[in-house]
């Protein structure tokens, strides 16, 4: 699609899948009157809920042109092996986005009962996203990426 009204919403049935079968669209819908899609499996969820780490960032470069930025979201595995869970493609970058965002990856995790145990998050320097931790999320330390921080000293 050239636009984002192109994007058949729901997305068709049979695109909803992952290649093992299970569901992969975790959300579609619109988030602050933007339409927001969240892709994750059950089993990632799981692994994304077991993990006290989390590292999240947003990519501007690897994106459909009808979104903003794709923003992952990566957690520890049972082996401590770091991999992406979460996928979402969003219109843009604000505070609103990243609450609405957050709050449907957690009321999913709360729905499928699964315990989170996020204790600390890295991300890079995205106000937006620490804002979103401090005000509803305090009990979760916010990090800062190294990598951001000495792009930002070098700059």
């Amino acid at each position: 699609p050239k636009n984002i009204t192109e994007l058949p919403h729901p997305i068709p049935i049979n695109y909803q899948k992952s290649l093992n079968g299970e569901q992969f669209v975790l959300y579609d819908g619109l988030i602050d009157g933007s339409r927001c899609i969240i892709f994750s499996t059950p089993t990632d969820m799981l692994y994304l809920s077991q993990s006290e780490m989390w590292y999240c960032d947003g990519t501007f470069y690897v994106r459909p042109s009808i979104f903003y930025q794709i923003y992952s979201i990566h957690g520890y595995n049972d082996d401590g092996i770091m991999a992406p869970y979460v996928y979402c493609l969003l219109p843009g970058k604000s505070e609103t986005l990243y609450t609405g965002m957050f709050e449907k990856i957690f009321q999913h995790m709360s729905q499928m009962n699964l315990p989170i145990r996020l204790r600390r998050v890295t991300i890079d320097f995205e106000l937006a996203v620490a804002n979103v931790f401090h005000k509803y999320y305090p009990y979760i330390e916010v990090k800062y990426s190294r990598v951001a921080v000495f792009k930002l000293l070098t700059r």
